[in-house]
């Protein structure tokens, strides 16, 4: 009974009466897999709450959305609504045979739209 009580008054003293804008978790978070794969780690951003992650294993990038506590692929980001995977990865593309200006004034070109 007294465990009980316990719990309880903790669990109510975690929960702030206001959202402390320094507990709340980002709106996006990037994941690149180089030589461990990512796909245990999406655990702890589900336990945060993290609302998307953009995901890069074997040279793609994925947009990934928390949907009733799993992350599902998506085709648009939540935190960049003009931005696709399908964009992500042709910028990559650019990347791979491009100078970093040539990327940077790639992407320049593609926020001012």
């Amino acid at each position: 009974m007294e465990y009980e009580k316990i719990s309880r008054e903790v669990e109510l003293n975690l929960r702030p009466s206001s959202p402390n804008p320094n507990d709340l978790p980002p709106d996006l978070a990037l994941e690149v897999d180089i030589a461990n794969r990512s796909d245990s780690k999406l655990s702890i951003y589900q336990a945060m709450r993290v609302p998307e992650i953009w995901l890069y294993q074997q040279g793609t990038v994925k947009i990934k959305h928390l949907k009733n506590e799993q992350y599902i692929d998506a085709l648009t980001s939540r935190a960049f609504p003009s931005v696709t995977a399908e964009q992500l990865n042709q910028w990559l593309e650019v990347r791979r045979t491009a100078t970093d200006l040539t990327v940077v004034r790639t992407v320049r070109q593609f926020c001012r739209r």
